[in-house]
Parts: C-alpha cells; sequence; structure tokens
C-alpha cells in the first residue's frame, strides 16, 4: 500500500515536469551494448540524459539500426528481440527414470522507448511467450502461451537542478554479477551521482502479477524491500560498493491448523536486512605480461524468519501443520580473479571460491544458515562474452551452507565469440538434508558435506549486429551426501538464440 501511495504521488509529478521541459528536439544516443558495471539503474550518459543504450539489462544487445519515429517532434525508438531457448535435463532426480524433459521457451519482446526531452524519457515492454514441457519418460506433454508486463517506468534527471534523478514503474536492478539483485521489480528508484560517487536508493513492492498465465505468487505479495547501493570508482581501473537490502515481509502469516487454498501457500515469511561490500577491478601483472581482473563480495544478513509446513488434504486446500520460527544471523563470501594471458590463443584463466555459512543445530531456534537476497541470479562472465550461471549451469545452488570451488579455462574466438571451461566442486559447510534453492530434484542425507562436482561448457558466439547465439552443456556427479546415490550424473544442455531488432 505504501509503494502505491508513493506511485500516486510521484508519477503524476514526473508528467508534468516532462511537459515543461524544453521542446527542443534531440537525436536518441545510438543503442550499444551496456557494459556498465553499476547497479543497472540505467544511468544518464555524461549526467546529461538517459540514453537508449542504457535502457539495457546487462547482457543485452540491439543494433544501431533500430526503427524511429518523431511523435511531436520527439523520437519513439521501437526495438526488442525474438529468443528460442531449447532446454534438455536428464536424470535430474539422481536415477530415477521418468524425471528426463525437454523445455522450449520461446519470447518476444517489444519495446518503446521516448525520449521526450533531456531530462525525461518513457520506457515500455511488452512480451509473448510460448512454453512447451516434454516429459519425456512419462510421454507427457504440457504447452501455454501468456502475455507478460515487462518494464514500464518513467523517468527524470537532474531534479530541481540537482544531482538526483528518479525512475517510477517497473524495472530492472540489476549488479554486475547478480550476487544481490537482478530481477524487474516495480519500484520508485533515486540516483545521486556526481563525480566518482554513485548513490541509488529503491523502493520496491510488487504490484500484481505480470502474466496472463502465472498466478501471482504469494511468496512475493506484500513483500515491502529498500534497496540501496553506492559505488565509489577510486580509480580508472578500481572500484569499492556497497549494499544493503531491508525486507519486509507484511503479508498475512498463517498459524497451525490454518486451512488454506493450495495455491495461496507460502513457505517463508521474512523481516531481514542484509549489509555487504565489493571491491572490484583490473591489475597489470607485468612479470607476466598479463592483466588480472578481481572481485570480492561479503554480505552479512540478520533479522527473522517464520516457515510454514504444510500438508494437503484435497480439494486444493492445505493444512497447516507446523510453523518454526527463528532467528537469522549468517554471512557469506566470494571472491576471485581471472588472469588474461599471451599465451597461445589468449586464454583466460580463472579461479574463485564462494562460501555461505551453515548451521551446526537445526532445533535451537537460531539459523546461522546465510541466504541470499531472494532477487539474486549469480549470473555474469569472466572475460568471454556472453553471461552464464556462475556457480554451476546445473545445480545452479543459492549460496547457502556451501563452500563452492571453481576453475575455469576460457578461449576468445573470431571477433566476438569465446568458449569456457568450468570445473566447480561442492561441499556444505554443514552436513544438512537438504540444498536451498537447487534445480536437482533429490535431496542429500544429512550425513556428509560432499555434495560432488560439476563441469560445464558455455559456448557465446555474438558476431553480427542481430544474432546472438549461446549454447550450454554441464554434467553433474553426486557425492557422498546422497548415499547410495552418490556417484549418479545428471545432464543438461541448452541452446538460446536471440534476433535482436
Amino acid at each position: 500500500m505504501r509503494l502505491r501511495i508513493l506511485f500516486t504521488i510521484l508519477l503524476p509529478s514526473i508528467a508534468l515536469a516532462s511537459c515543461s521541459t524544453s521542446a527542443l528536439e534531440t537525436e536518441t544516443t545510438p543503442p550499444e551494448k551496456n557494459n556498465s558495471n553499476l547497479v543497472d539503474y540505467r544511468a544518464p550518459i555524461g549526467d546529461i540524459k538517459l540514453s537508449l543504450g542504457q535502457t539495457r539489462r546487462l547482457g543485452d544487445r540491439r543494433p544501431d539500426d533500430q526503427y524511429r519515429i518523431f511523435i511531436y517532434g520527439k523520437p519513439l525508438t521501437i526495438g526488442g528481440e525474438y529468443e528460442i531457448k531449447p532446454t534438455y535435463r536428464k536424470d535430474f532426480s539422481l536415477g530415477k527414470s521418468d524425471d528426463d524433459r525437454l523445455k522450449i521457451d520461446q519470447k518476444l519482446e517489444v519495446e518503446l522507448f521516448y525520449e521526450w526531452s533531456e531530462q525525461a524519457s518513457l520506457f515500455v515492454e511488452g512480451k509473448y511467450r510460448h512454453k512447451f514441457d516434454r516429459r519425456i519418460d512419462e510421454n507427457k506433454t504440457d504447452s501455454y502461451q501468456m502475455l507478460e508486463r515487462g518494464e514500464i517506468w518513467a523517468y527524470y534527471n537532474h531534479v530541481f537542478n540537482t544531482p538526483w534523478s528518479v525512475k517510477a514503474g517497473r524495472q530492472s536492478i540489476q549488479d554486475k554479477r547478480e550476487w544481490w539483485w537482478g530481477r524487474d521489480l516495480d519500484a520508485i528508484r533515486a540516483r545521486f551521482k556526481q563525480g566518482a560517487i554513485k548513490v541509488d536508493i529503491a523502493l520496491a513492492e510488487e504490484m500484481g502479477t505480470i502474466s496472463t498465465y502465472d498466478p501471482f505468487d504469494p511468496g512475493k505479495k506484500d513483500v515491502f524491500r529498500i534497496l540501496a547501493h553506492a559505488r565509489w570508482d577510486w580509480n580508472s581501473k578500481q572500484r569499492l560498493e556497497l549494499f544493503s537490502l531491508y525486507q519486509n515481509d507484511h503479508s498475512d502469516s498463517p498459524k497451525e491448523n490454518d486451512i488454506i487454498r493450495e495455491d495461496k501457500e507460502d513457505d517463508f515469511d521474512g523481516n531481514l536486512f542484509w549489509i555487504g561490500a565489493r571491491a572490484m577491478g583490473r591489475l597489470k601483472v607485468r612479470e607476466l605480461k598479463s592483466r588480472a581482473h578481481y572481485w570480492a563480495d561479503l554480505g552479512y544478513v540478520t533479522g527473522r524468519e517464520s516457515e510454514f509446513d504444510y500438508k494437503s488434504i484435497g480439494l486444493n486446500r492445505s493444512e497447516v501443520k507446523n510453523v518454526f520460527k527463528r532467528d537469522v544471523r549468517g554471512w557469506g563470501m566470494d571472491i576471485g580473479v581471472t588472469l588474461e594471458t599471451q599465451l597461445a590463443g589468449k586464454p583466460s584463466f580463472t579461479l574463485g571460491y564462494a562460501y555461505g555459512s551453515g548451521d551446526d543445530n537445526l532445533n535451537d531456534g537460531s539459523d546461522h544458515a546465510f541466504r541470499q537476497t531472494g532477487l539474486q541470479d549469480n549470473n555474469g562472465k569472466f572475460r568471454g562474452v556472453d553471461r552464464f550461471r556462475y556457480y554451476g549451469e546445473l545445480l545452479r545452488p543459492e549460496l547457502s551452507n556451501l563452500h563452492i570451488f571453481t576453475l575455469s579455462a576460457g578461449y576468445p574466438l573470431l571477433r566476438n565469440s569465446s568458449v569456457e571451461f568450468l570445473f566447480h566442486r561442492y561441499r556444505q559447510a554443514d552436513a544438512a538434508p537438504f540444498l536451498r534453492n537447487t534445480k536437482l530434484r533429490t535431496r542429500p542425507e544429512g550425513t556428509s558435506t560432499d555434495i560432488g562436482s560439476e563441469l560445464d561448457i558455455v559456448l557465446g558466439i555474438e558476431e553480427g549486429k542481430h544474432i546472438e547465439i549461446e549454447l550450454v552443456g554441464g554434467i553433474f556427479e553426486s557425492g557422498n551426501a546422497f548415499g547410495n546415490k552418490s556417484g549418479r550424473r545428471a545432464y543438461t544442455a541448452i541452446f538460446k538464440a536471440d534476433y535482436n531488432f
């Protein structure tokens, strides 16, 4: 409710300010690949205006010659992309014979960017999706279509001739590594930018469903967030960043023995606070005639959380069997370095280590396991052209109660393509009978910390201005934590093709 009030107040103000600006006709800066290292808040270029090139999510590409028309003497740019993404999964239950699946996701995005003036801009994005899901062993197929609302926002720069800008509406909020956040959110965001200092503050709460097919996820309903990010570029190749997130889940919490609809089940309610820092940059290694790119993330979470255990009683109804309440205090880190070499083929080598604290007593009312913000995507790149899940394309775990060791070798190909070979090793910090938010369809037994290892290959091809191609292969081998399922393998293969226009 509080965010709806802010939208009601700010949106008319932005529109009024837009109408009062100069009617000078301007040309939109040609779109470009977004290589921003910021929390991608669509920053103004050169502190002058929000250009079309900065409306991209990290990794998006658009051609320079997008279609443009003029309305009331102002440029309206029309673009978007078509994407097809087949995904094959095999043995994600580690030995069960009926979990092989083929998924095909097609998506058409249409984007409208209207630059009213050097200070005011509007952006509207709509999506059409078709999903195909084939359960191969069950000989069962699901197919469905939907419309989705994408980003819809209004932006105004230099509010009252100050270094502040404001954006209101559904917008993409990302940090470069998507370790903290990488989502589209209904939000109001303000940015301060002066010299080497940038500060972003956002108030966010989901305003309703985004799809004509999927219901409103009860876990996202009535969750109010305050996100903050500050960045200091203390050197042209070095930066320090601070992050914080306050989350208040003010949804109705069920009590034990309550009967609710199954589609209203909300597994967790949490009032949590995260704070952390990041250092990253580039250094010359003269002895090796190479360059080293490093990163270091550190995060701490504290607060109070409730977990709800349900039992189905039929007729689309569930009974709340148990409610577990606990204090949360945990910490996590992710450090790594990528070395660009001058060896034959100019390979890059990456060494990374990530740790999320665990909890050695699951029944004491206090949980010391780190958990990420729920907005993370753990999606980035080393020195190649493609972004990928750097904790494993198959397992895709949340960094919680885990040690993750990563080794990688990447090679540039052609003019704008690359291939990356990755090895991940996983161990729990404390043996537990679960992994938080993983793609596997089976659980560890809680008797060993050895989760297993994964091999991935990621090939990215971006040679043309319109076409992007990505091929991913992954093999996971289970460790002793899975008991009699240890040594089993799961496989995934992903093909993605984008046409940008």
